[in-house]
């Protein structure tokens, strides 16, 4: 699953209901990767209006990543200036 140029818009409790619907929809052992505009490039943006842009300007991606649950959290330069966060959907425990 691919989410790209998403959360920069959203507040951050919707980031995190994305995030746990993107984990309960994957398949286990699933991939997902979250790619979005680098915090600091809204910072003196003076385009459209950003309402959620101080809530950007701190947000960190692995760390909502693993608060929704995903394993095998890494970040990659897949396609820069963006950043990009890869993550799995942890399998189910063994009985």
């Amino acid at each position: 699953m691919t989410l790209t140029l998403v959360f920069h818009e959203c507040p951050d409790p919707v980031k995190q209901a994305i995030l746990a619907e993107a984990r309960r929809i994957l398949a286990p052992g699933g991939t997902l990767l979250l790619s979005d505009t680098p915090q600091d490039d809204l910072h003196d943006y003076r385009g459209f209006y950003e309402p959620y842009k101080e809530q950007w300007l701190v947000f960190d991606p692995v760390a909502a990543v693993a608060r929704a649950g995903f394993s095998s959290i890494a970040t990659r330069a897949v396609a820069p200036p963006l950043w990009s966060v890869v993550a799995t959907r942890p399998e189910p425990a063994a009985r």
